[in-house]
Order: C-alpha cells, then sequence, then structure tokens
C-alpha cells in the first residue's frame, strides 16, 4: 500500500490538497474521482530513511476503532461511518488509512477483508474478530471490545515502561558516575602514589588495577557489545539461530517467569475476545498462538491446537504445554463444565495480571536499594583506596 500526495479541486470549486492510500497511481485517482474531487496534481508520497510524520500507533487504532464502534451502535450504516471518520481532525494521522478501507468497502469487500491490507496496522485477531463480528451480526459490540482489549494491552505496557523508569535512571547515573571516576578522577590521584613509589594498601593496588584495565579493555568492551548487537539484528529474522536463541533462553528461570507474567495472560485474552465475539476455538487458539515470541513455546500451543482438533479437552491441551499454571487450569476446566470458557478464560488471564504487577511491584523494591548499596559501596572503596596511602604518607612525615 502506498500514500499519494494530490492537489484538487471538491464540489465547492475550493482547492484542496491532502493524501490517499492506495495499491498504485491508477487506484488512487479512481479513489479521489469516487469522491467527487477533479484531480489537477497527484504523486506518490517518496518515503525517506528517516520518516519524520508519526506513524499510527495503539492508540490511533483504538480511536479509530472506538469511533467506528460508537457510530456503528448508533445505526450508521458502514460507508458513512467510514466517511465521517476520514473527515475527522482527530484521525487525521489514520485518514490515508480509514480512506484505503472506505474505498474497499465501496468495491464490495467486507471490512475484514478491507482492514488487511494493512497487516502491520490490524493484526490477524484484529481481523478474525471482526470478521466474526460481521458474520455475527455484532460488529459493533466486537469493536467496543476490540478497544477495550487494545486499551487493555497497552495501559498495561505503560504500566512496565513506567515502572522501569526510576531503576533505569538510577542505573544510568551509576554507570556515568563509575566511568567518570575510572576515567578522569582515580588515574589522575593514584598517579601521585606512582611518583612517591611508596608501598601501597592492598585496597588502593586493587583500584590502580582496576583503573588501567578499565581504560585498557573499555574500547574492547565496547566494541564486543556493538557485534554482538549487530549479529543479533542480522539474525534476527534467521529462523534457525533464532530457534537456538530461544532454546537457550528457556533455560533461564527469570525469562521463564516472565513469559508466564507477560505472554500467558496475553494469549488468555486474546482466546477471551476471540470465543466471545464467536470465533471457534480452533481458529481462536491458532491467532492466540501466533502472539507468543518464543518459538519453541508457540511450538507447544500449536500442539495443543492439534490435539483440540483430534477431540482433546482444551484445558488438557493447555496443561499439556507446561506453560499455564494450576490455577488458570482449574479455572478453564470449570469454564468448560459451565459452558462460560470466554468468562473464565478472562478470569484466568486477570489473575495472571494482578500476580505480574505484584511481581514488578516487589522486584522494584528489591532493586532500588540494591542499587543505593553498591553504588554506595563502590564509592567507599574508592575514596578508602584513595584516603589509605595519603594517612600513611602523613603517619610518615
Amino acid at each position: 500500500m502506498n500514500t499519494f500526495t494530490y492537489t484538487a479541486i471538491n464540489s465547492q470549486q475550493k482547492k484542496i490538497k491532502g493524501s490517499i492510500a492506495a495499491q498504485n497511481l491508477t487506484l488512487a485517482k479512481q479513489q479521489l474521482k469516487s469522491q467527487g474531487l477533479i484531480v489537477i496534481q497527484i504523486q506518490e508520497k517518496k518515503s525517506n530513511f528517516i520518516d519524520l510524520e508519526r506513524q499510527p500507533k495503539n492508540q490511533d487504532i483504538c480511536l479509530f476503532t472506538r469511533q467506528l464502534a460508537t457510530f456503528l451502535s448508533s445505526g450508521i450504516s458502514l460507508t458513512d461511518a467510514l466517511s465521517g471518520m476520514a473527515e475527522e481532525q482527530s484521525q487525521a494521522i489514520m485518514k490515508p488509512v480509514i480512506q484505503g478501507i472506505y474505498q474497499k468497502v465501496l468495491e464490495g469487500y467486507s471490512l475484514a477483508q478491507s482492514l488487511k491490507q494493512y497487516p502491520k496496522l490490524f493484526s490477524n485477531l484484529y481481523c478474525a474478530t471482526i470478521y466474526a463480528g460481521e458474520q455475527s451480526g455484532q460488529l459493533d459490540h466486537v469493536l467496543d471490545q476490540l478497544a477495550n482489549y487494545i486499551e487493555q494491552q497497552y495501559f498495561a505496557k505503560q504500566k512496565i515502561q513506567q515502572a522501569l523508569i526510576y531503576p533505569s535512571m538510577m542505573i544510568s547515573v551509576a554507570l556515568l558516575i563509575i566511568f567518570f571516576l575510572m576515567t578522569q578522577v582515580v588515574p589522575k590521584i593514584l598517579a601521585i602514589f606512582d611518583d612517591n613509589q611508596q608501598a601501597l594498601p592492598l585496597m588502593t593496588k586493587i583500584l590502580m588495577s582496576m583503573s588501567h584495565g578499565f581504560k585498557v579493555f573499555f574500547p574492547f568492551l565496547l566494541l564486543i557489545i556493538i557485534v554482538i548487537g549487530f549479529i543479533f539484528y542480522r539474525n534476527k529474522d534467521n529462523l534457525i539461530w533464532k530457534r537456538k536463541w530461544h532454546q537457550h533462553l528457556i533455560q533461564n528461570r527469570f525469562y521463564c517467569n516472565f513469559i508466564k507474567m507477560t505472554q500467558i495472560p496475553r494469549y488468555l485474552h486474546t482466546m477471551h475476545i476471540l470465543l466471545s465475539s464467536g470465533v471457534n476455538i480452533l481458529e481462536s487458539m491458532n491467532v492466540s498462538g501466533q502472539l507468543i515470541s518464543n518459538l519453541l513455546i508457540k511450538d507447544k500451543f500449536n500442539e495443543a491446537t492439534q490435539k483440540v482438533k483430534e477431540g482433546i479437552s482444551f484445558s488438557k491441551a493447555l496443561m499439556q504445554t507446561q506453560w499455564v499454571n494450576s490455577m488458570s487450569l482449574h479455572l478453564i476446566q470449570s469454564g468448560e463444565k459451565s459452558g462460560q470458557i470466554a468468562e473464565m478464560l478472562e478470569r484466568a488471564a486477570h489473575q495472571l495480571d494482578v500476580q505480574r504487577q505484584q511481581w514488578i511491584d516487589t522486584s522494584l523494591k528489591l532493586l532500588e536499594p540494591m542499587i543505593i548499596l553498591l553504588m554506595g559501596g563502590f564509592v567507599l572503596f574508592v575514596v578508602l583506596a584513595i584516603l589509605l596511602p595519603i594517612f600513611q604518607m602523613q603517619q610518615l612525615v
């Protein structure tokens, strides 16, 4: 999908400028003509290496979803709703996208099919849910659920990022102080002791070795970090390399806990929204499984989907993955028996969300004093290593 900028004359004989998304120049002209515009000039918008314009983000998709749900629940037709949203000032960033969707709907495509032309903006989950809403005739209700889901995921991500700001700043400041001390302060002070050629305390000798090693090896350490970063960047799409890396990661207990508290709740939330929208359980499992980033864990959930297809219950299939905790499994089993599996999936996901937030809060409460203690201990070590030989010199005098 390309973006074209145009200058045209509208029905009021006024010259207007804008942009429109289309597959090619011919389709762009057709879209503008169908809107009653006389095109004066049109050209493809070239994308620079650094795009200074803000691209649509989750909050923009959420606003689009919420507004569309409001229009449809008010009895407005889909085409009129999309046409009105394209003119909304609050949807300026999404305007080319909405125009592209609007044109596809006019051509007879369903909303789900129209959204699939923007895979970077509308995920498989989004399109599958919209398709289910169209089939069931409850598109406005499904859109409202989708907006709630996007908001929940966005705020959960924001909460984690905000919680990490303070410790990240503390670590950054601590590293900068250490770098400054080891490269600027300590070498100049220790040079005085070298000139005197006196016997130095053990702490001072250790500090001198650390300072010398830091100056010598820091460029090599920086080079190693750059090389490792380059290797990761080059192999990010290499499935063989990625699978080996993911195999190494799941051997780490901290990483496993992180997956269980972040991606498993997301899987359960997604299953809830798809099932409650009318999507069958196999399709729901297929779409939800794609949200898991670790390839080996994703394989486990794909195997669970296959087992459900073969006739095993959903809860047993999840239990065999060994990635869903017992509390969530009990809730899912209860939902299977009562016929309220979607509600129980949401409850299980909520419980995991609460546990994750408690884990983050506890970890941060422990991390902050640890950073202060380590930084204070290092500064104390530097001060003592400098003062001890000074005291020795005074005693000799």
